[in-house]
């Protein structure tokens, strides 16, 4: 058999992520363990100590590491069919084996007690079985869904076709966007945000470097998830473009002539989001908790005036 391609994993998930989680878990247990142990020198019974939390901790870290053992997989891609493999084994799967491939979808991924959608491709096999291939995982995804739609053998849905001619009409810049502090949640990590601040800055001379770790990271976290979420859009005649509330010199500009489809979507009637999917099968998506019902429909609506593949997933609730 010839390899044509191999999928590369992203630094990203399969590394940075899960390192940063563990050590996090691991600095848990090391507190817990030195509390616990210095709770047992005052006199205290082992367990009325922390211990039980230690041990949950613990066996939270063996199924986290069980996890990424078994979700992290390569995939060989050869001239007769395709290959799996992990840690446990590898299985290959040969192309006339293959029912369908959906090329763009959003099927359910379960992280432990984390159940969400994600974008993958999705391979659907003749006797039932389904392989999920989850796009954050691999850097070169856009080179392996282009692969896939190229081959001739397989039957391919949602690609979502692709028009030259949007037929864009001209007008003047629109943006969609709301308050972000008018907003329960925004308003809450803002809120957060400046008590930890001040706790901060008032107890900074008698905190111990633990403390001052924990409250930074805290604040840290708060303003990572406001920016993360913080998003808003603005279109005009042949792009959309997309800013941040909090960090304002932050743009990305979508050239819509490059769009292949956009999904506007809630995994599990969280955030909304939208996701943009271009030519090539480069994907970047935003969350955003200001954007409001009639924000989202409009903004949906100008898209779909333009000839674009618009794909409207948002749960619209009475606000």
């Amino acid at each position: 058999m010839i390899k044509i391609l191999q999928s590369k994993f992203s630094i990203k998930q399969v590394i940075l992520i899960p390192v940063t989680v563990m050590l996090f878990v691991c600095f848990l247990l090391s507190i817990l363990t030195f509390f616990s142990i210095d709770m047992t020198y005052d006199g205290t019974p082992l367990y009325k100590t922390p211990i039980w939390a230690v041990l949950i901790f613990i066996l939270l870290l063996f199924f986290q590491i069980r996890f990424y053992l078994k979700t992290f997989k390569r995939y060989n891609f050869f001239d007769k069919g395709f290959e799996i493999r992990t840690i446990y084994g590898k299985e290959f799967y040969a192309w006339n084996v293959i029912n369908q491939v959906s090329l763009i979808n959003t099927p359910i991924e379960t992280i432990l007690w984390l159940i969400q959608n994600e974008d993958a491709l999705v391979f659907e096999m003749k006797d039932g079985q389904v392989i999920k291939m989850f796009s954050k995982y691999y850097k070169n995804m856009p080179a392996i869904r282009k692969y896939i739609d190229d081959k001739n053998d397989l039957q391919v849905v949602n690609n979502y076709q692709v028009s030259n001619d949007k037929g864009f009409k001209p007008f003047e810049i629109k943006t969609f966007k709301g308050v972000l502090v008018l907003t329960f949640k925004g308003f809450i990590l803002i809120f957060m945000s400046l008590l930890f601040s001040i706790l901060f800055l008032e107890k900074l001379d008698t905190m111990t470097i633990v403390g001052i770790v924990f409250i930074v990271g805290i604040i840290t976290l708060l303003i990572g998830v406001l920016v993360m979420q913080g998003y808003y859009f603005q279109l005009n005649k042949k792009s959309l473009i997309i800013r941040n509330h909090v960090f304002f010199h932050l743009k990305h500009q979508i050239d819509l002539n490059k769009v292949r489809v956009i999904y506007f979507e809630q995994k599990y009637k969280k955030e909304p989001s939208i996701r943009i999917i271009t030519n090539d099968y480069s994907m970047v998506s935003f969350q955003s908790i200001s954007v409001k019902n009639k924000q989202w429909k409009a903004l949906i609506s100008e898209l779909k005036k333009h000839g674009l593949n618009v794909v409207d997933e948002l749960f619209y609730e009475n606000k």
